[in-house]
């Protein structure tokens, strides 16, 4: 009796196993292997509802990380937009101060020097 138990559960493990490979694989576009079923692959995931359910999933994550306090990808773009500008004005100002500071920095005439 008991062998006959393990040998069921044996048998529905597998049985998962196959099934569960068969979605990984659906999922991922790989075509099932040779000795499968025929029909029991999964050639149309739409009509299991798999855009769905990443239309689902992506809004599940996309509130999780508000509540985080995560940006937007729109603040982003407007942080990136902003950092750009800071830094062409800083080379604005860098441009004309570095031209004062070389022009300082130039060494003396050779008459000058020290001899």
């Amino acid at each position: 009796m008991l062998r006959a138990g393990l040998k069921a559960l044996g048998n529905v493990r597998d049985d998962v196993v196959k099934r569960q490979t068969n979605v990984i694989e659906g999922l991922l576009g790989i075509q099932p292997k040779s000795d499968a079923v025929p029909g029991r692959g999964f050639p149309s995931l739409d009509s299991f509802g798999i855009r769905k359910f990443e239309d689902v999933f992506d809004q599940r994550v996309a509130t999780a990380l508000q509540r985080l306090g995560m940006p937007t990808p729109q603040e982003v773009q407007a942080l990136r937009d902003e950092v750009r500008e800071l830094r062409e004005q800083l080379d604005r100002i860098g441009g004309a101060d570095r031209s004062v500071r070389t022009a300082a920095k130039t060494p003396a005439s050779p008459s000058r020097r020290r001899r």
